[in-house]
């Protein structure tokens, strides 16, 4: 252990292996993410102002919407091919912002601005508007659209508080005095559907369209929700990193059960959306291109989350093209990998650690040049300050050459006695 009040001479050593030791911890990545992010291509022509990216279920195709009724067609296994793009014709050319796909993958709802509720079919590949969906929902926004997991109806909801139920060719209204309807997920196993507001807390529906608010949710502005296939836990985000867990009660909805609200212990920003793999993991992004890990936990005394992070921030922005994106959508196509589209178009490949080729190899280049480095620094400042170092370096060349030591050879500085 170094002592700088020992001698002037250990004093400089010291100084001299922290500056070191400090260049090493700069110079290594500061990273400790367990997934990597890198650009692969975009949506076609620069395509700024888009809303949403959904894939179908079970399927290799995905809806992409924005501005200027916007809608693409692409492949879910490689969004980048263009000959696997196609521009679908808009009936509307309203604003586009959430995207529904039936269970079956057959057709997908899409919801926009002014009330716009258009229908897509895969079977012709064509666009229809939804008769009756001015009417019945004024002039809101559709801000987020779900299947009940047996097809027989969609719920919607909308930017103005307006949550209602589209079966068979028809709406229904459920509800026009709520705030803002962030997001909507339905379970797939139990059939029951969550809706989350920004300020009425989360409404559960049943299979007959019956509501139960969750009056425990009320105290959180929640900014998305999302329900994993792997159990009948679901979860809640909001503002200021908060999290919830949900345990649904498909037989009663009165006795489905909130977890406690946490929040994740960083400086993090607020998620945005979920995504789900096919094996039933749910990742988190944020609104400045975090990723986050939420496993679910059914156990008693009540349902239970844990939150890890995959991916940071500053593993974002090392990307040039991300740097200022925002991220509208996505899909995974197993574990933690898949692809996430930003608003921008840019389509970026996600994946673990060695599976997505690496943007940035100059910083391992970097990393490799400091590891050899440093030690040697260190010992080089440690001889350069030591003369007994310097006189046995000495000692030991003449004896190879076969030559005695002279009395002309640098000494140390001489013990002084004791008086």
């Amino acid at each position: 252990m170094c002592d700088p009040a020992a001698q002037p001479t250990m004093t400089r050593i010291c100084a001299g292996a922290v500056a070191a030791f400090l260049l090493c911890a700069l110079a290594i990545p500061a990273s400790a993410s367990f997934i990597e992010i890198n650009r692969v291509g975009d949506i076609g022509s620069p395509t700024p102002g888009l809303e949403a990216a959904v894939k179908a279920p079970k399927s290799s195709t995905a809806l992409v919407v924005g501005s200027n009724g916007l809608i693409r067609l692409v492949s879910s296994d490689n969004p980048t091919l263009e000959t696997e793009q196609r521009s679908l014709s808009s009936p509307r050319n309203e604003q586009l912002l959430s995207i529904g796909w039936h269970p079956t993958a057959q057709s997908a709802m899409i919801g926009g601005e002014n009330a716009t509720l258009l229908r897509y079919s895969s079977e012709n590949g064509t666009v229809e508007a939804v008769d009756g969906a001015f009417g019945a929902l004024l002039s809101n926004s559709i801000s987020a659209i779900s299947w009940d997991p047996s097809g027989g109806f969609a719920l919607i909801g909308t930017r103005e508080g307006t949550l209602a139920a589209y079966a068979e060719g028809s709406i229904q209204v459920l509800n026009r005095n709520l705030s803002h309807i962030v997001a909507i997920d339905c379970h797939t196993v139990r059939s029951i559907c969550l809706a989350a507001t920004q300020n009425d807390g989360i409404i559960a529906v049943g299979r007959e369209l019956e509501m139960h608010f969750l009056s425990t949710t009320k105290t959180t502005i929640w900014t998305t929700i999302g329900c994993p296939t792997d159990g009948g836990v679901c979860v809640a985000a909001g503002n200021d990193a908060a999290y919830s867990a949900i345990k649904i009660d498909s037989l009663d909805l009165a006795n489905t059960v909130v977890g406690a609200v946490e929040r994740v212990v960083s400086d993090q920003a607020p998620v945005l959306q979920f995504l789900q793999s096919p094996e039933g993991d749910l990742l988190g992004i944020t609104s400045s291109g975090e990723i986050l890990e939420y496993r679910t936990s059914a156990s008693e005394p009540g349902p239970s989350v844990r939150v890890y992070s995959h991916l940071e921030r500053v593993d974002v922005i090392s990307v040039p093209e991300l740097a200022g994106d925002r991220f509208i959508g996505g899909w995974l196509q197993e574990e933690s990998s898949g692809y996430v589209i930003s608003s921008d178009g840019d389509i970026s490949r996600i994946g673990k650690e060695g599976e997505v080729e690496s943007s940035t190899p100059m910083n391992f280049v970097l990393f490799a040049v400091v590891i050899i480095a440093v030690p040697g620094t260190i010992l080089g400042l440690i001889f350069m300050n030591s003369p007994w170092l310097q006189r046995a370096y000495i000692r030991l060349r003449r004896r190879i050459r076969g030559k005695k030591p002279s009395n002309s050879e640098p000494e140390g500085p001489r013990r002084r006695k004791r008086s």
